[in-house]
């Protein structure tokens, strides 16, 4: 039950990514609902495997459809799990303002390594801090989409089945 929530719960990311941000957008800044899902699943599963199959799904999903297949949001959106998972073992409270700022470092991180990883397969000719500074509206509307969709993804996390199962073990498990 767990895997069909949390693959409903990636479809509907992916269906706001596609269909809903461009509809929101503000003066260009779309809100990014795969960073916030990608987050929230590291820091409210307790576990490595839902964040990064939920990155793996919709970066390749996402880079198929829109991205021409570069495949460059892919490895972003793993680099962001596993560095979400981290910082979810890290700082215990889960409240707002730790998911909120988790969000828009995130944000961050993706336009900061899209700098190196554009001029490194060569489509930008030298690496340029402009791509982050378009990116910063984009954060902030990320940041803020963040909030009702906290409360969302709590309550769907906090249900029994969500939970890790208490018989398991290992580094990335529950509590």
């Amino acid at each position: 039950m767990k895997g069909v929530v949390t693959t409903g719960l990636a479809l509907l990311a992916f269906v706001l990514q596609v269909f809903f941000s461009p509809v929101i957008s503000l003066f260009g800044a779309k809100p990014e609902f795969i960073i916030i899902l990608i987050v929230c699943a590291a820091f409210f599963s307790g576990e490595l495997f839902s964040p990064v199959a939920i990155a793996l799904f919709l970066g390749i999903a996402l880079d198929t459809t829109l991205q021409g297949g570069t495949y460059i949001n892919t490895g972003i959106y793993l680099f962001i799990a596993v560095m979400g998972v981290v910082a979810g073992k890290l700082l215990l409270p889960r409240n707002l303002t730790i998911i909120m700022l988790a969000v828009g470092i995130s944000g961050l991180a993706k336009y900061f390594l899209l700098i190196f990883i554009l001029y490194a397969v060569d489509i930008e000719g030298s690496p340029s801090l402009m791509i982050l500074i378009k990116g910063l509206p984009s954060i902030a509307y990320t940041v803020l989409a963040s909030l009702p969709c906290f409360y969302f993804l709590q309550s769907i996390y906090q249900i029994q089945f969500m939970k890790p199962d208490s018989g398991q073990t290992g580094v990335f498990l529950g509590e």
